[in-house]
């Protein structure tokens, strides 16, 4: 089902310059590829429903680590990790202390 999401605008015929397909599993990996979430739906006042999805780092300091991402959802910080805002780990886990894990 997820393979045959159409495209808005893509014409096969447009005469483009590439020749290549639309692939949509490269597209759907790639978009959800760092998630840390899955998005279900949104209500009619505008809240979101998600799954948050499990969090497994291993550092030689602390070990193994298991925990909810909602741990780190909005900005929050735990147990020395956070998700970066920006730089080149944006949307990754990162250490508080360090630039990365």
């Amino acid at each position: 089902m997820l393979l045959s999401i159409p495209v808005a605008g893509e014409d096969k015929h447009s005469g483009s310059d590439s020749d290549q397909e639309f692939n949509a599993s490269s597209f759907i990996l790639e978009h959800i590829a760092d998630s840390h979430e899955w998005h279900i739906l949104t209500k009619k006042n505008g809240d979101h429903m998600s799954i948050y999805l499990p969090v497994i780092l291993y550092t030689k300091e602390s070990g193994l680590s298991i925990f909810s991402s909602r741990k780190l959802a909005h900005g929050h910080e735990y147990k020395g990790f956070r998700i970066a805002n920006e730089g080149k780990h944006e949307g990754r886990i990162v250490k508080t202390d360090a630039e990365a894990i």
